[in-house]
C-alpha cells in the first residue's frame, strides 16, 4: 500500500512539472509573439526619434523623445514631420505645400501666398546667410517647406530648398518630455 501511494505521489509530482513546462512554454511563445507585434509596429506603423538640437523649440526640446505615424500620406502646413534628406533626420514644421509662394519680408515676418503667416512660433524669420534659395519661393510639385520654430538656430527649407514628399518619414503624433526626469 505504501509502495502505491509513494508512486501515485511521484506520478502527481511529475504531472505538476509538466504542467509547469508547458505553462513556461506558452509563456515564451506569448512574449515572442507579442515581440514581433511590437517590432512590426514600430518598424513599419510608428517611430520613434530622440531629437536633437533646438531647431523646434519651445515646441520640442533637445533630448525630448517624439513619436511619429509613418503610414500618413497627406501632410499640410503647421504639421510637424520627420524628414531625411540624405545623411541627417531632422523634425520640423510645414509651412507651405506644393504651389505656395514663400516669402520673407523685412520685419522679419513668413509670408505665404503675400499673408504674414500668423504661426505659434516666437521668432521672427530671416534669410538665411549660407542659403541657395532666393525669395519669393515658390513650392515645386510633390514638394514641402520646413521651417523649424526657432527660427534663429534652424537648418531648414530657407536653406536647402523645399523638401520631397518622398523623404518625410512620418507625422509627429506626441511628444514625450524628458528633460528633468
Amino acid at each position: 500500500m505504501e509502495e502505491l501511494l509513494r508512486d501515485g505521489r511521484i506520478i502527481a509530482k511529475k504531472i505538476q512539472q509538466l504542467k509547469t513546462m508547458i505553462n513556461v512554454r506558452e509563456l515564451i511563445v506569448k512574449l515572442v509573439l507579442i515581440m514581433c507585434v511590437v517590432y512590426v509596429v514600430f518598424t513599419y506603423c510608428f517611430g520613434m526619434l530622440r531629437m536633437k538640437g533646438i531647431s523646434m523649440v519651445p515646441s520640442i526640446s533637445d533630448g525630448d523623445l517624439v513619436v511619429y505615424y509613418r503610414l500618413e500620406k497627406e501632410y499640410r502646413s503647421g504639421d510637424i514631420v520627420v524628414f531625411d534628406n540624405g545623411k541627417d533626420t531632422y523634425v520640423l514644421r510645414i509651412v507651405a505645400t506644393e504651389g505656395q509662394t514663400v516669402d520673407i519680408n523685412g520685419s522679419g515676418d513668413l509670408m505665404i501666398n503675400g499673408h504674414i503667416e500668423e504661426d505659434q512660433s516666437y521668432f521672427k524669420t530671416k534669410e538665411a546667410e549660407d542659403s541657395k534659395v532666393k525669395f519669393p519661393y515658390v513650392v515645386e510639385q510633390g514638394k514641402m517647406f520646413v521651417i523649424g520654430d526657432y527660427r534663429k538656430e534652424s537648418k531648414d527649407s530657407r536653406i536647402f530648398g523645399a523638401i520631397d514628399k518622398t523623404e518625410i518619414k512620418g507625422k509627429v503624433l506626441s511628444i514625450l518630455r524628458t528633460k528633468n526626469v
